[in-house]
């Protein structure tokens, strides 16, 4: 993420009238937008099965690397052996509360499926609110 900072100086009234003529007024530069998610690091990521092979309790934890308080979920994806999303499911993160700079927020989440025999991977995703 970059930041930019801007000085303002006292200029001449001359100069800023002979300014309007040479510049377009009003005219805005282009700046660079982040488009990235917060920073946040995965911790303690579990998927538990349950004996009936029909429950899947995934939890874990989230730490906020960012320098702002965070607040959001967690879409969860049990993934087959390929890859491909068998089904996805959201959980809020710290039990919707915001967490800040530093802090680890937890989740958990019981998922039921048709068989899990099919479940090769999880993959969660945090989503800023």
């Amino acid at each position: 993420m970059r930041f930019y900072r801007t000085a303002f100086k006292m200029i001449p009234v001359f100069s800023l009238f002979l300014a309007g003529f040479l510049f377009p007024v009003g005219a805005e530069t282009a700046q660079p937008v982040n488009l990235s998610g917060p920073r946040i690091e995965v911790l303690d990521l579990r998927a538990d099965y349950h004996a009936d092979n029909t429950l899947v309790v995934v939890s874990g934890k989230i730490r906020n690397l960012n320098h702002e308080i965070l607040r959001g979920h967690v879409n969860i994806y049990l993934l087959d052996h390929s890859g491909s999303v068998i089904t996805a499911y959201e959980n809020p993160v710290n039990q919707t509360r915001s967490f800040a700079h530093g802090q680890i927020a937890s989740f958990e989440a019981v998922i039921n499926v048709a068989d899990i025999r099919g479940i090769n991977n999880v993959s969660v995703e945090f989503v800023r609110q």
